[in-house]
């Protein structure tokens, strides 16, 4: 198909990309009628937003072409309109009326819908159906629908717009207009738009006008309120997103007033002593989604979008949510429940409804006993006891034979992507993974072996796939990200532990060749990853990165050159990114494992006896680790108790460095 790409500011292309297919069983397939560009996509054109290869677009209407077996909602041939967010319209935020915030949202903008097919998540919570095909002329109106009508409709409710109120109205874009329109269905008395811009100001007074304010700023808000007795109106809607915007709404705001914020907001900064003593409520949110249904619409109003209420909640699979600040963090903790080793039961959510349990919601099994080293962190009780009981539950998991080392975090509904997957640390850090509720993207250079990993995580009940990745190549670890969005949706956290080891050299007799291959897998490949990880993650504004050194990166050994100088580049790499990504909301770790028993190491120390004693001697615990504690630190700093470490370098060595 063709889909539009945005590769840079100003620099935007039509590009063939493969068709979506049907990922999760509640997906839907649709072919677009109409798309259209965003006021918002506007922003990263012009380089005020970073972009980089972007896939564009979510304002878009179409013929569904497929449906999930788990779609009951919408069928083939249906025309639909959707909102921005899918959601799965059944939770209590959306039972609430957020539908923009449900728990398990998915921004369609990181699939991008300026194309000819789209993939739809939550389809029966996300798409309208209209009462039969529109007519050409009608899809433009159907258009609106799916963006700038609930935009501007949620703006004026947000604003308590209503019947006796003043209502006055910052942008005169679409959104804007939009609002004026929705202020007047409410019964607004008075509507006061600020426009210069002759065109809108006729299409202002039409949707609902009374008065028009062309000065902006302070001499806009002085006008307001000349309008008003000098009190300002009872209600403003922002709908631009500068801090001009956003002060000048404020201001224009009488004591008591209501100000709903919808303009995506650009470098604003609301002085908290202004606002404190405006006694202004601001309420601010994206857009609402088509298919809500305000009472105060009459179906002559409703531009035949197919409104009906909420969807039955059911059970079903595991969805994937979207970007947004509900998992800056990676989800609350949870603890997963116990199950008899090698007991085949998937580890997916159900809805939890009040009332006894049935065959499709089953009972939260007893907690296990904390193992060992592994009690609750501070603040997990009442995460655990405080989950409301439309919360995620979590079945008994596979263990696949190994033991548990992290029994206390859900990754549910979240993407976690692992290099070096294949085994060792990494096959470990997957197993883990996906035994907290995770899909899994399992990467590494040896096809048949990685393929094998991921054969196991599904056939235990798990979503997992593998991706043959040399990590060295910046273009296959770039294929690797985004064959784990394309499959998935988003990323949430990454593993990037694939590496390699350098047989013991004298530090003047290493070879060149040596020194580029070590560092070519375990720096360059890292910093390959690391970069792509962090492209997917800052468009969503979340996300946890691990970057796998070693004790090596913390301390010198003789004979190891290359491999240490390798090892501390990572931690370079990891605390540089760190601090540069900790204010978007993307935090950025790395562990150091010592001597862990694995499949490298083992190759290293054949027949190496004498070596292996001086290890030995040289561990405090008095063993090596094993691969599962070291995936256990992993999860921990990719989890919401690690949500205030930064720029670690984790030693995890049995006490090897405290010497």
């Amino acid at each position: 198909m063709r889909q539009v790409v945005m590769y840079k500011p100003g620099d935007v292309r039509v590009e063939q990309r493969p068709d979506p297919t049907i990922v999760e069983p509640t997906d839907a397939i649709i072919r677009l009628a109409a798309t259209c560009i965003c006021g918002s996509d506007l922003w990263p054109y012009r380089g005020a937003e970073p972009v980089d290869h972007q896939v564009m677009g979510h304002e878009y209407v179409g013929v569904v072409e497929e449906v999930g077996s788990e779609v009951r909602t919408v069928k083939v041939g249906d025309f639909v309109v959707r909102s921005f967010w899918a959601s799965d319209n059944t939770c209590e935020i959306c039972r609430a009326g957020y539908q923009a915030h449900c728990v398990h949202r998915f921004l369609m903008g990181t699939l991008g819908t300026q194309s000819e097919l789209a993939r739809v998540p939550l389809a029966d919570g996300t798409l309208v159906a209209t009462p039969g095909r529109p007519d050409p002329d009608l899809i433009p109106s159907l258009m609106a629908a799916s963006d700038v009508l609930g935009t501007g409709w949620f703006a004026a409710v947000a604003a308590e717009a209503g019947p006796g109120k003043t209502v006055a109205v910052v942008g005169d874009g679409a959104v804007g207009l939009l609002g004026i329109l929705a202020a007047r269905q409410l019964g607004a008395e008075r509507i006061i738009a600020f426009s210069r811009h002759a065109d809108r100001q006729a299409l202002a007074r039409e949707f609902g006008a009374t008065d028009i304010v062309t000065e902006r700023g302070d001499a806009g808000v002085e006008k307001v309120k000349a309008l008003t007795g000098g009190l300002g109106a009872h209600s403003v809607i922002e709908a631009v997103g500068t801090q001009e915007a956003m002060m000048q709404a404020i201001h224009a705001t009488r004591p008591g007033g209501h100000v709903g914020f919808v303009g995506v907001s650009h470098d604003v900064a609301i002085p908290g002593d202004q606002l404190f003593m405006s006694g202004v409520h601001i309420r601010p949110g994206p857009a609402v989604p088509a298919r809500t249904d305000p009472a105060d619409l009459g179906p002559h109003d409703r531009p035949r979008q197919g409104l009906r209420p909420h969807a039955a909640a059911r059970p079903g699979r595991g969805r994937l949510p979207g970007d947004g600040p509900a998992h800056r963090h990676q989800g609350p903790a949870h603890a997963l429940t116990g199950a008899e080793p090698h007991r085949k039961m998937p580890c997916r959510p159900h809805a939890r409804p009040s009332g006894p349990p049935t065959p499709h919601t089953p009972a939260r099994a007893a907690r296990t006993p904390d193992l060992p080293g592994h009690a609750p962190l501070p603040g997990e009780a009442a995460a655990l006891t405080n989950t409301r009981h439309e919360a995620p539950a979590l079945v008994p998991c596979l263990k696949i034979g190994h033991p548990v080392m992290n029994p206390q975090y859900n990754f549910e509904g979240q993407v976690a992507l692992v290099t070096g997957a294949a085994s060792g640390m990494g096959l470990a850090a997957a197993r883990a993974f996906a035994q907290a509720g995770a899909a899994v993207v399992l990467a590494d250079v040896n096809k048949d072996a990685v393929e094998n990993a991921a054969k196991e995580l599904t056939d235990a009940g798990h979503q997992a796939i593998g991706v043959v990745c040399d990590v060295a190549d910046e273009d296959q670890a770039a294929a690797m990200v985004t064959r784990a969005v394309d499959t998935y949706g988003r990323l949430d956290m990454a593993f990037n532990n694939a590496g390699i080891q350098a047989p013991p050299s004298d530090a003047a007799d290493e070879s060149a060749e040596n020194f580029d291959r070590v560092n070519a897998v375990n720096l360059r490949g890292v910093w390959a990853a690391q970069k792509h990880e962090l492209r997917q993650m800052r468009t969503q504004g979340s996300g946890a990165i691990v970057n796998c050194s070693s004790l090596g990166g913390l301390v010198g050994l003789p004979e190891r050159a290359a491999y240490h100088a390798s090892k501390h580049g990572v931690i370079g790499l990891t605390k540089s990114a760190a601090v540069e990504y900790a204010p978007r909301g993307i935090r950025i770790n790395a562990v150091c494992p010592g001597v862990i028993e694995t499949p490298m190491v083992a190759g290293m120390l054949e027949g190496q006896a004498e070596a292996m004693a001086e290890i030995m001697s040289q561990q405090p615990i008095g063993r090596l680790g094993q691969a599962e504690e070291v995936a256990a630190a992993a999860l921990w700093l990719c989890s919401p108790g690690a949500s205030f470490v930064i720029g670690v370098a984790l030693p995890v060595d049995g006490g090897y460095t405290t010497h």
